[in-house]
């Protein structure tokens, strides 16, 4: 079961988001913060898999905080809930290591999704990449990965390595 933190320094959204995560059988709010530095000492204490976190607190900002516990917890994934759509603020999130940000006016359904997909992709098995890979192959008639590859950059999916 995926464990859960919660950081935002006003109490209505924190508790909020605790309500709605905690409703969901398959995960678990491990703990809560209300600012970034507490949220770095937390996370070493309860070992999150998923931080959702808020972009703007005083002490500490969200960026930040995603950029310590990055480091220190490589396998975190911090996803960055906000009320304003910063592209300031998200690419700051996201050179810090951030998995991707949430606007706060999230309905309840997809904010339990993200952090369902986001742990999903933290805990996914050989086998199941393998299984993963497989079932694209043939979905795209193609033979290997190599192919795939090459199937990317043809169709602009992806940019070729030089």
């Amino acid at each position: 079961m995926p464990k859960v933190m919660v950081v935002d320094d006003h109490d209505l959204p924190r508790n909020g988001l605790i309500a709605i995560l905690s409703a969901a059988d398959d995960l678990r709010v491990v703990a809560e913060a209300k600012t970034g530095r507490e949220a770095i000492d937390l996370a070493r204490k309860s070992l999150p898999d998923v931080v959702l976190t808020d972009v703007r607190m005083p002490n500490m900002d969200g960026p930040e905080a995603t950029r310590r516990t990055k480091e220190e917890r490589p396998r975190t994934a911090v996803i960055i809930v906000t009320s304003h759509e910063s592209p300031k603020y998200l690419r700051q999130a996201v050179e810090a290591g951030a998995a991707g940000d949430l606007l706060k006016d999230v309905t309840r359904e997809r904010l339990v999704n993200a952090v369902r997909e986001t742990a999903e992709r933290l805990v996914l098995s050989p086998e199941t990449v393998k299984s993963h890979v497989a079932a694209i192959l043939s979905e795209l008639e193609l033979s290997d990965p190599t192919q795939a590859a090459v199937h990317a950059v043809r169709h602009g999916l992806a940019q070729p390595v030089v």
